[in-house]
């Protein structure tokens, strides 16, 4: 059984960057999606994708199109209460 991992917005944001200044970010980003996301079971949040989908920004629709290959979570209180934190 893989183990799961819960995607914020960075990881799919990170992904169609190309900013320099967090290039090492990106980078590494981008080498543990081809090598080894594999290797786990991929979740996001409706909360996430609603951030993902409200904001204005470079390469948003290709962002988006790689958030939604990811699994749902199912709504739940826990993740709207950290959603408020944040």
């Amino acid at each position: 059984m893989k183990k799961s991992v819960y995607l914020d917005t960075t990881i799919p944001s990170y992904l169609f960057d190309d900013r320099e200044r967090i290039r090492m970010y990106i980078d590494v980003t981008g080498k543990w999606w081809n090598e080894e996301r594999s290797n786990f079971d991929l979740w996001i949040s409706e909360e996430t994708f609603n951030e993902l989908s409200e904001g204005d920004y470079p390469r948003k629709k290709e962002i988006l199109r790689c958030a939604v290959e990811n699994a749902l979570l199912p709504p739940n209180n826990e993740i709207e209460q950290i959603a408020q934190v944040y």
